[in-house]
């Protein structure tokens, strides 16, 4: 016996997916988005180090032993860079301090 589905059912809708965090953070719901409220002050300062030396973001990974992908993750709004490797680029930073202009 063949079953044919009837042309005018609904299909069932599912809501919307939505970027679940996988870090044990406290995010704040705004708009459908998940924004963390931290870290953006690092992130930036992170940015503007690595200009100053004239390093990439492939440099910063080889430095942090992770891969140039978990390093663009990390400078992205909605991830958290973990402390040990947090640690581990402060310590770069002091190590290699950007030139003052």
């Amino acid at each position: 016996m063949k079953i044919t589905p009837c042309k005018n059912a609904e299909k069932p809708s599912l809501p919307p997916a939505k970027h679940v965090p996988t870090e044990p953070l406290v995010f704040q719901h705004l708009g459908g988005l998940f924004i963390p409220p931290i870290q953006e002050d690092l992130k930036s300062e992170i940015s503007s180090w690595l200009e100053a030396l004239h390093k990439d973001r492939a440099w910063l990974a080889e430095q942090c032993q992770v891969t140039p992908k978990t390093v663009d993750r990390w400078l992205m709004f909605y991830t958290t860079i973990p402390a040990t490797r947090e640690n581990r680029i402060r310590e770069l930073m002091k190590k290699h301090p950007a030139p003052r202009q």
